[in-house]
């Protein structure tokens, strides 16, 4: 069984995100948001959007 994230763990996974190569975070962003990256998103701002991610995930989003 997988083991759900908790917030102790978030500071570590970002941390991750910086040794990760292109293909990787590409891999990780379609695991993500269950779409591809767009073709000319920077090495920074896929890693943004990723982080982001994560913290949506764990915290939730903004309420409208």
């Amino acid at each position: 069984m997988k083991r759900r994230a908790k917030a102790a763990d978030l500071g570590p996974m970002l941390s991750s995100l910086q040794d990760m190569n292109r293909s990787d975070l590409l891999e990780r962003y379609l695991k993500l948001y269950g779409a591809d990256a767009p073709n000319r998103l920077s090495r920074s701002m896929l890693i943004g959007a990723i982080a982001y991610r994560l913290q949506v995930n764990l915290f939730g989003g903004i309420k409208p």
